[in-house]
């Protein structure tokens, strides 16, 4: 009986020895607290493999954004005004021509330099800008033994390029190249032998074609405001010179050199 009972107290022994040291384990356990969060080291492997696997939505959200793609600061539409001052060179008009038809004449004044004001709308992107302006110069006249006013209304519609240089920088050189579209107004320019009344009127000279050329800078203190210095040369042709019996009575060239100063401020911005 001795010997069976000697394996059963073995085990006793076990069992309290074991209760014995899960008692002094509890008793010495503290709170648990958080372990460290094991610092994730992805390879370029692991990176391609885990991309493979993601969801496209994911794949597109990591890939790194182009910046490139953004709007220029300064892009977008302008609109502006300008002072300009303005000299006709051409030999025609230089107070001498006349130009004679059945009846009737046209003289050509010479004409004084002059001041006016114009307005421009432009869109401009990084290098490049579309501007449309337009100007209306009144230069006083006079002709060779005439005693009368010949002051000369001339108007200009012209759609140039702007190509721009140091981009990055406030202040941007350029140069300017562009045609339009010119109209004269010449006082007591035009007498018809052939009438009774009115014998002395307004000659016009209609259907003028231009091509500008030249150079400036502008300085932009701000992405949406801009100041600007400009120096252009226009080779200007009028089609038709009429005068009081309403008939061509040939072309005329008004060659012309403009400086202006003016300011734009920008309504929209670019998109990109």
């Amino acid at each position: 009986m001795q010997g069976s009972k000697q394996p059963r107290s073995i085990l006793c022994r076990s069992a309290v020895a074991i209760l014995a040291l899960t008692a002094v384990a509890c008793s010495s356990t503290r709170e648990p607290r958080l372990a460290a969060m094991p610092t994730l080291v992805v390879t370029r492997e692991h990176a391609s493999g885990v991309a493979s696997y993601a969801p496209r939505s994911d794949v597109r959200d990591l890939r790194p954004r182009d910046d490139g793609a953004e709007a220029w600061p300064a892009q977008g539409l302008w609109v502006g005004a300008y002072l300009n001052k303005t000299g006709v060179e051409d030999d025609d008009f230089d107070g001498d021509l006349v130009l004679q038809g059945a009846t009737d004449a046209i003289v050509i004044p010479d004409l004084q330099n002059a001041q006016s004001v114009g307005f421009s709308i432009s869109y401009r992107w990084k290098s490049w800008e579309a501007v449309l302006q337009y100007d209306r110069i009144d230069h006083n006249g006079h002709v060779s033994g005439s005693a009368l006013s010949h002051a000369t209304e001339i108007q200009n519609l012209d759609l140039l390029m702007r190509r721009y240089c140091w981009v990055e920088t406030p202040v941007q050189p350029y140069a300017v190249a562009g045609v339009g579209w010119s109209r004269a107004d010449i006082k007591n320019g035009a007498t018809d032998s052939a009438l009774t009344f009115a014998q002395v009127g307004e000659a016009q000279l209609k259907n003028g074609v231009n091509v500008d050329i030249g150079a400036g800078v502008a300085f932009y203190p701000l992405p949406w405001l801009s100041v600007y210095g400009q120096a252009m040369y226009r080779f200007v042709t009028f089609g038709d010179a009429v005068g009081l019996s309403g008939v061509s009575l040939g072309e005329v060239n008004a060659d012309n050199w403009t400086i202006a100063a003016g300011a734009s401020i920008r309504l929209l911005p670019g998109r990109h």
